[in-house]
């Protein structure tokens, strides 16, 4: 589901948990320089908006690295957006799951608003 889908008062709910299973993998200082070492403060933009952008690029490059370390992290992801439990993306067939990870890199709004967030890294 596209976050642009929901209503304003499940965005936000949607939006904060969210926010959670992000921030870990966003966080995780290793799996970052790996994947995005080359777009660290690049052209204007802050670290977080390079990183967000590279993502849509670099979707099934960055799938094994991201469950590697962060599998809860990614069901998360997919299961809120989805309206689901972590358990129901578990067991649901692979492609599901991939077009549903596919869905949420593509969806403007929701990159978009993590866009946003980065902006506050040069305040």
């Amino acid at each position: 589901m596209k976050l642009s889908q929901l209503s304003t008062d499940k965005s936000f709910d949607v939006l904060c948990e969210l926010s959670i299973y992000c921030v870990n993998i966003v966080a995780d200082e290793e799996l970052m320089n790996t994947i995005f070492s080359e777009f660290v403060e690049k052209e204007g933009k802050t670290r977080l908006q390079a990183i967000i952008e590279a993502c849509s690029d670099k979707l099934i490059s960055m799938i094994p690295l991201l469950l590697k370390k962060h599998k809860s992290d990614v069901l998360g992801i997919v299961a809120t957006l989805n309206e689901m439990t972590v358990e129901e993306v578990g067991e649901q067939n692979i492609m599901v799951t991939m077009k549903q990870i596919k869905e949420i890199i593509q969806d403007k709004e929701f990159v978009d608003f993590f866009k946003s967030c980065g902006d506050t890294e040069n305040e």
